[in-house]
């Protein structure tokens, strides 16, 4: 057992640092460690119905076809637009109506990089051509891609959800306040940023061109709505409601907006790839999972962290700089089928609420996003925005702040989480 464990983790932090793709250096540490162990090791790889047979992962396609069926729309650039009405008159208005679209879009899709490059791709050119450097620009659309996976839906909460038996429509609104939290804080931040460097906004448009690009928006808008009052009502499970989330945004998107039918194949194809992409590494952590679970490891790590946590407020510490850490190598996907049991049993067992357990784990996993060397949102900034990634990480800095002040929050005052799923009767 300890020797399969030794080649297990080795043989995991090797292919991680020689850029081996994650799926992969989660399948083949594991497979390794059973052949060490002497059993067949395609009893590991066996390991990967589960994620494929999961139903309820089903959702996860739903949800990603949703971003990529309203990215094709338009809406993205919409969204630009009617954030830019609002705020775009404050001092770093452009910056500030980035924010704000992103965290609308946010409700069409789970997707971090979906949202950075859909909301990114439009306003880091348009707050170029105003002036702010595009480096800054590029950092800003990064992090407030977060917002794409904070504001329900979100990929994060359905996997994490299979894995605990949390409550998806519970986890959606747990994240909820967060999302919204985050969303102000970058707001404020941008501000500051702004008027200290001199980034200006427009003049104050009237209430009538509010009005009509409101009226512009709407019919996007309307579509998570929908999406969460079905889950909510108990009308539709969660991935019947992403597949009419995307009958609605293919019918809204042809009669409202630049949809075009021959565009719909292209489109269903991407939305397949990038399904394929996380249940890759879905199915991949499964395998691992299975592994570190007949090894005992993951009962050990449970154990140590519970006799080496000074409390309460010593597992906190411990576990949040763990999974920042943690976040900085393994994408979110993996770390919550991975770690997310461990944490869970860690925190509840000293009486904290689930669902605010949740909250914690999935914005840890999100802040690693934006922190090097993986990173996927920095480099879809990159990518979209043609700059070099250390100016974007310099840029990006003072919204390194912003996540840590978000997180402690977060983990102080468990209302933020727990507040509207309680309302709601989810809590």
């Amino acid at each position: 057992m300890t020797l399969g464990f030794i080649v297990l983790t080795v043989s995991f932090v090797v292919l991680l640092i020689v850029d081996v793709p994650v799926a992969l250096a989660l399948v083949i540490p594991a497979m390794l460690a059973a052949i060490v162990m002497g059993f067949d090791p395609l009893a590991v790889l066996s390991q990967f119905k589960n994620g494929v047979t999961n139903q309820s992962l089903l959702a996860i396609f739903t949800f990603v076809a949703l971003g990529v069926f309203t990215a094709e729309t338009g809406v993205a650039a919409q969204l630009i637009r009617f954030s830019d009405t609002i705020v775009g008159h404050i001092k770093g208005g452009l910056g500030i109506a980035l924010v704000v679209a992103s965290t609308f879009y946010g409700a069409l899709t789970g997707s971090v990089t979906g949202t950075v490059a859909a909301i990114g791709g439009i306003g880091i050119e348009g707050m170029t051509q105003k002036g702010y450097p595009r480096a800054f620009s590029a950092g800003l659309a990064a992090v407030s891609g977060i917002l794409g996976s904070l504001i329900p839906p979100s990929i994060g909460v359905i996997v994490y959800g299979v894995v605990n038996g949390t409550s998806i429509m519970g986890g959606f609104m747990a994240l909820l306040g967060p999302g919204i939290l985050m969303s102000v804080l970058l707001c404020i931040a941008t501000y500051i940023i702004s008027r200290r460097r001199g980034f200006g906004g427009h003049e104050r448009v009237s209430f009538s061109v509010m009005g009509v690009e409101f009226i512009k928006v709407l019919p996007a808008l309307i579509i998570p709505v929908g999406v969460l009052v079905g889950i909510y009502l108990g009308v539709t499970s969660a991935t019947e409601a992403g597949i009419l989330g995307v009958f609605a945004s293919v019918v809204i998107g042809l009669i409202c907006y630049k949809l075009k039918i021959k565009s719909l194949a292209n489109t269903i194809i991407n939305s397949c790839l990038l399904t394929s992409i996380i249940m890759f590494v879905t199915c991949g952590s499964f395998a691992l999972g299975y592994i570190l679970t007949y090894t005992g490891a993951l009962k050990a790590i449970t154990q140590a962290l519970l006799a080496i946590s000074d409390g309460l407020v010593g597992a906190l510490i411990m576990i949040n700089l763990f999974l920042l850490v943690m976040g900085c190598f393994i994408e979110m996907t993996a770390l919550v089928i991975l770690l997310s049991p461990i944490v869970s049993a860690v925190l509840t067992n000293y009486g904290m609420d689930p669902l605010h357990v949740m909250s914690i784990f999935i914005f840890n996993c999100l802040i690693g996003f934006i922190t090097p060397p993986v990173g996927t949102a920095l480099f879809t900034a990159s990518a979209i925005s043609r700059e070099e990634l250390a100016p974007i990480v310099k840029e990006a800095l003072p919204y390194y702040l912003v996540a840590a002040v978000c997180i402690v929050l977060i983990v102080l005052f468990p209302d933020i989480s727990i507040f509207i799923p309680r309302v709601m009767g989810l809590a």
